[in-house]
């Protein structure tokens, strides 16, 4: 099966993001992300989140993204995040942004929520195209991918994310966007029979097989 998703980037996002690029978040940066991302999430899902777990996201969101990140005061920043790509089986995944250097960006695709309690999305290919200008245009494909949102999976800080996967992007595609970008992404996943439960041991590396392209000719 495949689904087509669409993630509009309004050209204020865009200035707003540009702006905290290379600049660590502060306290107060780095609580109101977290608490509008989380007042967004409990409206969704009808929600309540205690105060104690807010303040634990926040601690850690703080020391990924604040100022105390590196020696030099650090690169990463305030991720630019999209709304959830609710499939029709239960399965949801989220896009996100992130700048990673200068002229560098990351475009990611995250695995949100499955169906009953499965926790891996197995044989997953998706690929995302977004045309920044009459110039400038982006695409990757990213074949036989396996998500894990497990604790397990990702507690083992040997993993790379894997509840994730994505590629990098030229930022400065975005220097001459005069309107709103449109982020496109074609996800495609076999049965629910490739939904399945962790199992100890199993790399998500070994099935990280991709190719990309920017076919801006």
């Amino acid at each position: 099966r495949a689904y087509h998703f669409e993630w509009i980037v309004t050209r204020q996002q865009i200035d707003d993001w540009k702006a905290t690029w290379g600049v660590p978040l502060s306290r107060k940066e780095s609580e109101l992300f977290i608490t509008g991302h989380i007042r967004n999430l409990s409206k969704k899902y009808n929600i309540t989140v205690p105060s104690e777990l807010i303040h634990v996201f926040l601690g850690y969101f703080y020391d990924e993204h604040g100022g105390d990140n590196d020696e030099d005061g650090g690169d990463d920043n305030c991720p630019n995040v999209s709304e959830a790509f609710e499939c029709n089986d239960g399965v949801e995944f989220y896009a996100q942004m992130d700048y990673i250097k200068p002229g560098v960006g990351r475009i990611t695709l995250f695995l949100w929520e499955l169906p009953e309690e499965k926790s891996r999305l197995e044989n997953v290919s998706f690929d995302i195209f977004c045309k920044f200008n009459k110039r400038d245009k982006y695409y990757a494909r990213l074949d036989n991918i396996e998500f894990d949102i497990s604790d397990e999976a990702n507690d083992d800080i040997d993993e790379p994310e894997p509840d994730s996967q994505g590629e990098y992007f030229d930022l400065t595609s975005l220097d001459d966007v005069k309107s709103d970008i449109k982020w496109e992404f074609t996800i495609r996943y076999p049965t629910d029979d490739n939904i399945t439960q962790h199992e100890h041991g199993q790399s998500f590396a070994e099935n990280d097989h991709h190719r990309s392209m920017d076919p801006t000719c």
